[in-house]
């Protein structure tokens, strides 16, 4: 029982850092496609910029009923887009 809920600071601090560095590197674009790192991704149009300004139709917040990987990727894109920009 905390009073922050840690997964907001983690977005800010390790996702946007870790993201920036690979950008730095050329590992990484922001204007890229996801499916170019993530082929489950594959014709959606999404762009890592997309995702990480919360803009990618995701819902903030999900909870999946698959227990393996595939499966969660499999339920998560199924999902119909959400509008707007989601963040939690």
């Amino acid at each position: 029982d905390t009073i922050f809920d840690l997964a907001s600071c983690t977005k800010v601090v390790a996702t946007t850092t870790a993201a920036m560095q690979l950008v730095e590197q050329g590992k990484l674009g922001l204007a890229a496609p996801v499916e170019k790192h993530l082929p489950y991704f594959q014709g959606r149009g999404m762009t890592v910029r997309k995702l990480l300004l919360h803009t990618s139709g995701f819902p903030a917040y999900y909870r999946p009923k698959a227990r393996d990987a595939d499966g969660i990727l499999r339920e998560f894109l199924d999902l119909k887009p959400v509008r707007g920009t989601v963040y939690s």
